[in-house]
C-alpha cells in the first residue's frame, strides 16, 4: 500500500484546488451542507448583519465580523485548511458591513491592507487567503486594496 504524506497532499490539494472548487458541489464551510460556501442557515448565524465595535487601542474604531470561536472560526479554518479559496472570498464579502460600521463617520476613503501571508504557507495552500478576503472586501466596499505590508520572517502558524 502507498501512503501519500501530509506534504503531498497539502501540494496536490492546493494545485487541484480551483478544478475541485469548480466541478464540486459546494458545500458550507461551517455546516458542510451541501448548495453554497455559506449557507443561509449558517449566515443568519454566524455572520452578523451589524456588527458592533470593538475596542482597539489607538484606533479610530475598530469592528470584527464576529467572534473566532464557534461557526465562523470553522469556516475561516475550512477556507484556510480545506482548500476553499471561494469560502475565503465570500467571508471578505461578509466583512462589508464591518468595513462600513468603521469607515461612515470617517472623512476619508478607507484602504484595505491585508497582513501578508508566510510565502510557504501561500505555496501550501495555493492562494493567500487574507488578501482573497481584502480583495473581496474591497469589491463589496468599494474600496482599494493595498499591499504595504512585508513579511520578514517566517513565524509559527498562529491557529
Amino acid at each position: 500500500m502507498w501512503m501519500v504524506g501530509p506534504n503531498v497532499q497539502r501540494l496536490v490539494q492546493s494545485v487541484f484546488a480551483p478544478v475541485i472548487e469548480l466541478l464540486a458541489p459546494q458545500r458550507c464551510g461551517i455546516c458542510d451542507c451541501e448548495g453554497a460556501l455559506l449557507c443561509q442557515a449558517c449566515r443568519d448565524l454566524w455572520i452578523p448583519t451589524r456588527p458592533e465595535l470593538v475596542p482597539a487601542t489607538g484606533l479610530r474604531a475598530a469592528a470584527a465580523l464576529g467572534p473566532y470561536e464557534g461557526g465562523l472560526g470553522a469556516a475561516i479554518r475550512t477556507a484556510k485548511y480545506g482548500g476553499v479559496p471561494g469560502l475565503a472570498r465570500e467571508l471578505g464579502a461578509a466583512l462589508r458591513p464591518a468595513i462600513t460600521r468603521v469607515t461612515r463617520s470617517t472623512p476619508f476613503q478607507a484602504t484595505l491592507v491585508p497582513i501578508p501571508t508566510d510565502k510557504s504557507r501561500v505555496h501550501e495552500r495555493g492562494f493567500d487567503h487574507a488578501l482573497l478576503m481584502a480583495e473581496a472586501a474591497g469589491l463589496a466596499c468599494e474600496a482599494p486594496v493595498v499591499q504595504l505590508l512585508v513579511r520578514t520572517r517566517p513565524t509559527a502558524p498562529l491557529h
